[in-house]
């Protein structure tokens, strides 16, 4: 969801002097070495995902690249809905370790609950092959 704050960081970003920056150019010549054989807009996804994590990392911020990437195209990303959220929240260790003090694992993201007794259909045949034992392999090698 784009915000006012986060708008604001964007602009910040946007607005930073990347070309002299000498610790940005260290850390670019890291993903330029992946860009040969990149489609343009693949090349522009890689740069800008490399440029947005080194300001994240510099300032402390958190710009999302899509977001960055669509304000450097010039697209206004549409505001985000509960509905059009598919990822599941983010929990950070703090909200982990409340959550599992708690007891209620149910607010964990992808934790599935483990069932207390054994598998109850039958076993599955072997398809594999059994293994000959060393002294039968080499008699037939003799023979």
């Amino acid at each position: 969801m784009s915000t006012p704050l986060s708008s604001d960081i964007i602009s910040q970003f946007l607005a930073y002097d990347f070309v002299n920056d000498e610790q940005f150019k260290t850390a670019s010549s890291t993903w330029n070495r992946q860009l040969e054989g990149k489609s343009e807009v693949q090349k522009q996804e890689i740069e800008t995902q490399g440029t947005v994590s080194f300001f994240n990392l510099k300032y402390g911020t958190t710009v999302k690249w899509e977001e960055a990437l669509a304000r450097l195209r010039g697209v206004d990303l549409p505001i985000e809905t509960e509905s059009q959220e598919e990822d599941p929240q983010q929990l950070s260790i703090a909200d982990l370790q409340v959550i599992l003090e708690g007891g209620d694992t149910s607010q964990i993201p992808n934790n599935k609950a483990i069932p207390v007794g054994l598998n109850a259909d039958a076993p599955s045949a072997s398809t594999a092959p059994i293994r000959k034992k060393p002294w039968e392999k080499e008699s037939i090698a003799t023979q």
